[in-house]
């Protein structure tokens, strides 16, 4: 597997982080339920396109975020990737 350069991660985040919170002011509850260390989930409703940074900024650990199939087939694949984005294909049930 390819290494996902750490650049792009420790720079994108925090500044997307402290944009968002001066944009939408928002607000953990029960943040000292989060744990420190091991794995954990952490799950939005996911209503807009800023929420996963939202979700991931209540915690100062790394994050994985889980990516449609067709974010990583478009021109964006890379950049999704490189903030270590693993893919998910949605199929349809008939």
């Amino acid at each position: 597997m390819k290494k996902v350069p750490e650049w792009n991660y420790k720079f994108l985040r925090p500044l997307a982080i402290v944009l968002l919170k001066i944009i939408y002011q928002p607000k953990v509850i029960n943040k000292q339920a989060i744990p420190k260390e091991g794995p954990i989930i952490l799950a939005g409703n996911h209503k807009a396109y800023p929420d996963p940074v939202l979700v991931g900024s209540c915690t100062r650990r790394v994050i994985h975020f889980f990516i449609k199939d067709v974010y990583t087939n478009s021109i964006l694949g890379p950049f999704f990737k490189s903030l270590r984005g693993i893919t998910s294909t949605c199929r349809k049930i008939a």
